[in-house]
């Protein structure tokens, strides 16, 4: 059998080539061509639960109602608006019919209803509701409040066993306001969830912001130091407090400690001192608006806290006026008091602020 030279030439040339680039994108794909053509969609989802329970007489108890603005990262994300129910530990008791409507309405800043569901479920038990939002009805930026209107009815049978409450019909009314977050804001938290040069932290930093955005400062700021003055507790903090890295302490390149962790290990980075100073003087009633800012101070990570227009810096034991201290300061990330977190863009925005 004759071969033509050339022909195998050009279809052995053709397999390396293929080959080669087969190789090329394995290795290459999750460094760059997946991140390169992955996109992100944010949403909002609203999760609220109810306990509908018979242990003495019938009620309605909520057990959750919490906003969280979340992201969905794929090559083709697609967030649709949508409503989830689930029940669990459903009860349906032999002596009567048991009903559960739940209205969900959503309410804009003048009262006005923008959108609502109606869901009938029955029998005793947990009720969870998921309802997504996914901007096709909302709009970003704007201020919506969400009301689950809730009516329980228990209709005994004729001819069953006689209860102890009879036929009952009650309706409760919860609701949460919340801000959808706005195009700005989308962008500045996108910058923080994916950093550059910071990809091994890129998931913590994710649930850093959502933890702040649905709990604010309050889920750090659990414990607080025995000290009756601002003066006593951020000398304490400077000079009991060890300087310690995260690495060490928890085994992480980051970690923003609760105050409890810090009061029992003895010690914290930057983020960690700061994060005791604000919880004592919060718990303390020494001063409830001290803000943890997180930035960067000639180039470098750092936090500290703002009392009024003086900046404690517990790390380098620092009390300044604010303006002095932000001469230093390149960049500003973001802030939380216990009940309230907001993004920064930069340090002359903040100033006097």
């Amino acid at each position: 059998m004759a071969y033509d030279t050339n022909r195998l030439m050009v279809f052995g040339a053709s397999g390396v080539l293929i080959a080669a680039l087969t190789i090329l994108c394995v290795i290459l794909a999750p460094s760059f061509i997946l991140p390169a053509v992955t996109k992100s969609e944010w949403y909002t989802e609203i999760e609220a639960t109810f306990n509908v329970h018979d242990a003495h007489s019938p009620g309605i108890e909520r057990e959750s109602l919490v906003v969280k603005n979340k992201i969905a990262k794929a090559i083709f994300p697609s967030i649709e608006s949508s409503v989830e129910v689930e029940e669990e530990e459903k009860k349906t008791p032999p002596t009567g019919v048991v009903n559960f409507t739940t209205i969900a309405t959503f309410l804009d800043e003048s009262g006005g209803t923008v959108w609502s569901y109606v869901s009938h479920l029955a029998g005793f038990g947990r009720k969870r509701f998921l309802i997504t939002l996914a901007g096709d009805v909302f709009k970003p930026g704007e201020t919506y409040t969400v009301r689950f209107t809730t009516t329980l009815k228990v209709t005994p049978f004729a001819d069953g066993p006689r209860t102890l409450f009879g036929e009952v019909e009650l309706t409760r009314t919860f609701e949460v306001t919340f801000t959808l977050l706005d195009v700005p804001s989308r962008e500045r938290l996108q910058g923080y969830v994916e950093k550059p040069g910071e990809k091994l932290d890129q998931d913590y930093y994710y649930w850093l912001l959502q933890i702040l955005y649905e709990h604010k400062g309050s889920y750090f700021m659990d414990g607080a130091l025995d000290f009756g003055s601002i003066e006593g507790a951020f000398e304490y903090v400077c000079e009991d407090i060890a300087y310690e890295g995260d690495r060490k302490l928890y085994g992480q390149r980051e970690y923003f400690a609760n105050a409890s962790e810090t009061i029992e290990r003895g010690a914290g980075d930057c983020e960690d001192k700061v994060i005791l100073f604000a919880s004592t003087l919060y718990w303390k009633a020494l001063d409830r608006q001290a803000r943890v800012v997180v930035g960067e101070v000639l180039g470098r990570g750092h936090a500290w806290v703002e009392i009024g227009d003086y900046v404690y810096d517990p790390t380098n034991n620092i009390i300044a006026p604010k303006s002095d201290y932000y001469t230093y300061i390149t960049v500003l990330y973001f802030y939380f008091t216990f009940d309230d977190f907001s993004l920064l863009t930069d340090a002359e925005a903040s100033v006097g602020s």
